[in-house]
């Protein structure tokens, strides 16, 4: 833990505005710090830096990502019924999903529930 205690620091202060150097005194008692800490954000310098749970995207983040890709599935489908109503070819390009941190395209399309759940970040667990 010493090696990360200016991370540790940083955040505390960043996130929190409490100072490490009052760790142990009524300002920040021990089970507070650890209340704290495990509650760091998934943004936070000291979950980088020890290599735990590490997201380069906020919540509002995502949420902006899935409202690009249903913007652009909508256009898209816009364009189907332009095509369905005569016109010669879809004037929209079928979009590609915004990309998601620590999901790179493996060049193939995956179909399917587990390719949706994946795309929105979700792990989904065999079953059997």
């Amino acid at each position: 833990m010493r090696a990360h205690t200016p991370d540790l620091d940083a955040d505390f202060l960043h996130h929190y505005g409490l100072d490490l150097a009052h760790l142990g005194t009524r300002r920040l008692t021990w089970a507070r710090f650890a209340g704290l800490l495990v509650r760091l954000p998934a943004q936070s310098r000291s979950l980088r830096a020890i290599g735990g749970r590490v997201d380069d995207w906020d919540a509002p983040t995502h949420l902006a990502a899935a409202s690009l890709d249903t913007a652009r599935q909508t256009n898209y489908l816009i364009g189907a019924l332009l095509t369905a109503h005569g016109a010669k070819k879809n004037p929209v390009t079928k979009p590609d999903p915004v990309p998601r941190p620590g999901h790179e395209a493996t060049g193939r399309k995956r179909r399917g529930f587990r390719a949706l759940f994946s795309h929105y970040g979700t792990h989904v667990r065999s079953i059997g």
